[in-house]
């Protein structure tokens, strides 16, 4: 699922994945790598997107984190957390984790793990 479409109007664009938490270590490396590629071939289509108010928004945002998951074309991903900042978000940049492509699917949970413990702390401290 990906909350701001191209369009950079908030909104819902593909489907859910749930996991139970005794599934992520071996459900969420496929599963995130899977939505890469899905990704790579997904067109998106503003009539069969969910689109959010901006009251909708702000509770979406306000009940979840978000980490960022990129893959560039040398394969190399790259796992960014992010805090809540007004209302949005802000990347914790410092936090930052690259995972070449020879260590995944192998270390793209413990990534994944940091970075949600990462924006945990920065709740805490900020």
């Amino acid at each position: 699922m990906c909350p701001i479409p191209p369009t950079g109007a908030p909104g819902d664009y593909g489907t859910p994945t749930v996991l139970e938490a005794a599934e992520f270590e071996a459900r969420i490396s496929a599963t995130v790598l899977g939505q890469l590629d899905a990704f790579q071939s997904q067109q998106y289509r503003p009539d069969s997107a969910r689109r959010l108010s901006k009251d909708e928004f702000a509770r979406f945002a306000r009940e979840h984190d978000m980490v960022s998951v990129t893959r560039f074309r040398d394969g190399v991903v790259e796992v960014t957390p992010f805090e809540r900042v007004r209302g949005g978000y802000a990347g914790l940049n410092a936090e930052r984790a690259a995972l070449r492509a020879e260590d995944l699917p192998s270390r793209l949970p413990a990534a994944l793990t940091d970075a949600f413990a990462s924006i945990e702390r920065a709740g805490r401290e900020g």
